[in-house]
Parts: C-alpha cells; structure tokens; sequence
C-alpha cells in the first residue's frame, strides 16, 4: 500500500464523498478516484457504497479506516518530529554531490561547518547523479548538487551555473593542439563516455543528434579516477567539466580543449526536495555550498 492512497481513502472516508475529498486534497476528483481504485485492487475488497449524495464505508472499509487513522497520525507526528530535529543546531547535515565537486569543496564546507555548527554534523554523500536522487527521494540527504537535472514533481531544481564541456586526452595529441575543438571532431576519436541514460551522455548524445555526426564510444565509464589512467595511455579521450580543468592543467598529464560548434553547457544546480522542511544549519549549509561553487568557476579558465 503506497502513502497517497491511504490518504485519499481517509479523506474520502472523512468527507464521505470523493469530490469533497479532492478538494480538501487539491486533488483532481479523478485522481483520487484512481488512487482508492488502485487501493480496493490491491487487498481486494470494496471499500465504498456509491449512493447518490456521496459514499459510506463498507464493513472493510471500516476496518481499514481504523487503522489507516492511526498510520496517518503517526506519520503527522513523525514528520514533526524530523522538521523539529531540523530546526535545532544540532543533528545532522546531509548533502549529496559527485566526487569531483566533492574533492573541491570539502576541505571549506567541513571547516565552516564545524566552525559555525559545533553541535552539529556534516554528513557529505558522493556518488552517480542517479543514485544521489535516490538519496534524496528517501530523504537520506537534504540536498544535492547535480548537473542536467530533468524537472520532476517533488523536487526544487536551483540552477546556479552554466558549465562548459571540454575534450580531455594525453598532453600533445593532436586533437588537443589548440584551444577549441569543434564538437564534429569528436567523430574521428575513440571516446570513453558515461552509460546510456547519464545525464553527461544525454547531453553529448543530443548533441551529435543536432550535428548530424555519429560517436563513437571505445569504453563505457563514469568514474574520473578510474578513466584517468586509460587517458594517460595515450589512446583515448573523455569530456569534462570546468573546474577540474585547473589541477589538470597544473599536473601537465592531460591537455584540454574547449568543445565549441556548438558549445555545450551543462546546467549545474542545487536540488531539493519540496516535501522535505530544511532547518537552518541545512539552509546555511546549501547556502555555503553555492557560494563554494560559484567561487570554484569563477576561478576556472
């Protein structure tokens, strides 16, 4: 039994009639018709009398709606209990970001977090943009910092950069020998990309679409540390973001270039969750955290 069809059966249950139900929801009426539909289907007993003034409870319903009863004011009072613990100093801070975000900007946010929330702690989650949404569905972590987010109900997408795309390969390959590189070039390369359904290969993806040109992936990969050695090989090259082009630069292993024709940006943002209530340590936190990064691109080539 999923949560939103026990609250349209209980409020169906209250109202006695399912378009008063909808309205106290700010539900369409057919939707919270389906949503009892859907509930009846799965234990499989009517719950309902249609009569012409609304509905009443059959002898199941009434069972049910016992306990549903009490399920919903638990949940009520769980919920408050978690935003109260969110509204102190203390408890717990969960972000979510990929690695290399997390690389950049650690070391400043655990500082100014210990600093400025001695009671309180930090927790940093890192991963696949995938599996941090996840994250964030369950309500494990407060909020992410994701690229190409796809809008979705349930979720408050904050795009606060602009990120350029730009080829990565072995210092002195020819590919790299200047500083821009148009896109259709990357035709002729052997190329290790994310996995089909990564927001990075949507984007490159689309892209090749719009310029008629077919890629041409020699390996399947996501993870930065992990393709880094197979490009320090010599044979293979990656696309990468803004920042990380700095240490890249520095270290002289690996050149870049700027892929332009088109240029492709990538939509950097904060991401929360529009159901979840944030306390102020988890405010000032995502607030430290967009500075962090704004900071880190203004400072990139």
């Amino acid at each position: 039994m999923e949560i939103r069809h026990l609250r349209c059966f209980a409020e169906a249950a209250r109202q006695g009639n399912i378009s008063r139900a909808a309205a106290a929801l700010r539900m369409p009426q057919p939707a919270v018709s389906r949503q009892i539909g859907a509930l009846e289907r799965e234990i499989g007993a009517n719950l309902f009398l249609r009569h012409g003034r609304g509905v009443r409870l059959t002898e199941a319903g009434e069972r049910l709606f016992a306990r549903v009863e009490r399920i919903l004011d638990e949940l009520t009072a769980a919920r408050a209990e978690m935003e109260a613990m969110r509204n102190r100093p203390g408890g717990t801070v969960a972000l979510g970001m990929m690695p290399g975000w997390a690389a950049l900007t650690a070391v400043d946010l655990v500082e100014w977090f210990r600093r400025d929330y001695p009671e309180a702690m930090l927790s940093i989650a890192t991963g696949p943009g995938g599996d941090l949404l996840d994250d964030l569905a369950a309500g494990t972590i407060q909020a992410a910092l994701l690229y190409d987010v796809q809008a979705s109900r349930g979720l408050e997408i904050e795009v606060i950069a602009q990120e350029p795309l730009y080829l990565i390969g072995p210092a002195g390959a020819p590919a790299l020998a200047a500083a821009e590189v148009p896109f259709a070039r990357l035709a002729d390369l052997p190329l290790i990309v994310p996995r089909v359904g990564h927001p990075l290969r949507r984007v490159v993806d689309g892209a090749a679409r719009k310029a008629g040109i077919a890629l041409h992936p020699a390996v399947e990969m996501e993870a930065f540390a992990a393709v880094r050695p197979l490009l320090m090989r010599g044979e293979m090259f990656t696309m990468l973001g803004g920042p990380m082009i700095r240490s890249l630069a520095r270290e002289g292993s690996l050149a870049s270039a700027l892929l332009v024709e088109p240029r492709i940006d990538r939509k950097l943002a904060i991401v929360t969750a529009s159901w979840m209530p944030l306390g102020e340590p988890a405010r000032a936190a995502i607030t430290m955290l967009r500075r962090e990064v704004l900071n880190i691109l203004c400072a990139a080539p």
